[in-house]
Order: structure tokens, then C-alpha cells, then sequence
């Protein structure tokens, strides 16, 4: 299932090719490394916030677990510029979810097979590069809240706007901070969350993705639209 936050104005690349009237041009971001062999560390510069209708998740630290193969591969082996996307799988911790039917208790996050992909797709208007959760068939994220240890919502793949990109630090301290106001995810509700599909959840935060070489020594990465 693939949902496009349509309000952001997204154009795909091929009307912008072949010239279609009135649609915006679109550049494309890419990643680079400083190195080959580079891995990625993250770290949460704010809440990351999930809402929905039936209420509001809140995690406060995100990160990357080096015991994860997808985490640990290797990045930029053969070339270290003009990479297309970004793959990782995070680790949500300290969440809390504000249930209507529950209150405030704490909440997992489960990932299962699924993973984010970033890429540089953006357009002249909004400057938003897309969101892609990908999930082996038949999978999905599970989010569940521990007072009853049940799931109460499950998000599958689909494709959302709202990445924002921004290069900071200089040399081997440069890293990417990224910006996240997503708009228009689908989640199935299930339990104490209430039940059915639910098209028009937010997902808000800010990270930094941070390279690393095989000994997790800072390296620089960056974006170049």
C-alpha cells in the first residue's frame, strides 16, 4: 500500500521530464560519505511524535542498533558520492502513548521486518523529499501499549512527503539533520486504540544521521541537492 502526501505538491520525475504543463520542477538530493565503508549512527533532536485520532504517541530517543545487519551495512564501498538513498531500520525508546481510552502508559515500538528509506526527491515548492517505510510481504510496524501488552496500532509500507535535509558541522563532524512533518500516513487501529483504518495520521520529529567508520569514529556525510 502506497500513500502520497498529495498536498505537498509532489511531481513525479517523469512529468517534470517531458515538460507537463504547470507541474513544479524537481531536484533531487543525494548522500555522500567521507569514506568508503561508512556506517550511520542516529540520535533524536526531538520528540518523535506519531498522531492519530485516537491519540498521540511520544518517543524521546531514537537510535540505531549495531546489532542490526541492515544497520551495519557497509555504505559507500566503490563510491562515496551521488548515493540515491539512505536504508535504516530505528530503535524507538522511552515512548509514551496519550490513549483516549487508557490514558498516559508506555509504548513499544516494534519495527518487525520493516525500514525506512529516505531519498532526495523534492520539489521547488515545498523542498519536502519523500518518506518510504518498506516491510517484507505481509508485514507492518507494530505500536503497542504495555498496560494491556497488545497492539493498538500497525502502520504498513506506503510513501509520505515531508523530509526536510539540512548539512551541518564541517569535515569529519559534518552529519544531516533531518527534519520530519508527515502528513496523510495510513495505521490501522486495533484494540483499546478503537478499530479500522485511519488515512490521515502525522508524523512529526527531528533527527541527525551521523557516518561512522568500522571503529564508529565520527566520518562526514552530506547531502548536495
Amino acid at each position: 500500500m502506497t500513500r502520497i502526501f498529495k498536498a505537498m505538491g509532489l511531481v513525479c520525475l517523469v512529468a517534470s521530464a517531458t515538460g507537463a504543463l504547470g507541474a513544479p520542477a524537481v531536484s533531487a538530493h543525494t548522500f555522500n560519505y567521507e569514506i568508503d565503508h561508512t556506517g550511520l549512527m542516529a540520535e533524536a533532536k526531538s520528540e518523535q511524535i506519531l498522531t492519530t485520532g485516537a491519540g498521540e504517541l511520544k518517543c524521546k530517543k531514537i537510535s540505531l542498533s549495531a546489532s542490526d545487519p541492515l544497520n551495519t551495512k557497509l555504505l559507500g564501498v566503490g563510491s562515496t558520492t551521488d548515493q540515491t538513498s539512505l536504508t535504516f531500520r530505528p530503535t524507538h525508546t522511552e515512548c509514551n502513548a496519550n490513549i483516549s481510552n487508557l490514558g498516559i502508559v508506555k509504548a513499544t515500538v516494534e519495527f518487525t521486518s520493516c525500514y525506512i528509506e529516505i531519498t532526495g526527491e523534492t520539489t521547488s515548492e515545498t523542498e519536502h523529499a519523500p518518506l518510504h517505510i518498506g516491510c517484507n510481504p505481509g508485514d507492518e510496524i507494530h505500536i503497542k501499549v504495555t498496560a494491556v501488552n497488545v497492539k493498538c496500532y500497525t502502520i504498513p509500507a506506503q510513501t509520505v512527503e515531508g523530509l526536510h535535509y539540512e548539512n551541518t558541522g564541517v569535515g569529519s563532524a559534518r552529519d544531516i539533520n533531518i527534519s520530519a512533518t508527515a502528513i496523510g500516513l495510513d495505521i490501522t487501529k486495533e484494540g483499546a486504540c478503537g478499530s479500522g483504518l485511519e488515512e490521515f495520521a502525522t508524523y512529526q520529529g527531528e533527527l541527525t544521521l551521523t557516518g561512522t567508520d568500522t571503529n564508529e569514529n565520527q566520518v562526514g556525510i552530506w547531502t548536495t541537492p
